[in-house]
């Protein structure tokens, strides 16, 4: 997963070269399969302001479980926090997100941080929170 991109993906662009006065345009195409890590059962949390706090949960379910742990998650606002539950060790997790409160707008972004084994490849899928 990059992103939300995942699958087949074709991108082309193309450049433009000069030698002398000759001038041409080269296509380039690039094509990757990009693999899809984790199933997350949504992306997205909403509380209306002024509501209680409520936790809510996301699931999270691990597509490659050989290949990939998940070793973490960054919370990038003070007044949301999540908490990784493992489910089942290296295959099933759920994200719970609550704010400190709901007395005014905010915008939170939350990554669960995974990990290749041997700590040569590092992904993070992010989930967005917002009181509105």
């Amino acid at each position: 997963t990059i992103g939300d991109r995942t699958g087949s993906q074709v991108k082309s662009l193309g450049v433009d070269t000069t030698d002398g006065e000759t001038k041409s345009r080269t296509k380039l195409v690039l094509a990757v399969e990009i693999e899809e890590l984790m199933e997350l059962s949504r992306t997205v949390l909403f509380w209306q302001a002024g509501e209680k706090p409520e936790p809510q949960r996301v699931g999270a379910r691990m597509i490659t479980p050989d290949q990939w742990r998940v070793v973490g998650l960054t919370v990038d606002h003070k007044d949301m926090q999540a908490k990784l539950i493992t489910v089942e060790e290296g295959k099933l997790y759920e994200i719970e997100i609550v704010p400190t409160n709901t007395d005014r707008a905010l915008r939170s972004e939350i990554a669960l941080v995974l990990e290749e084994p041997g700590g040569t490849g590092r992904q993070e899928l992010r989930l967005r929170a917002r009181v509105r």
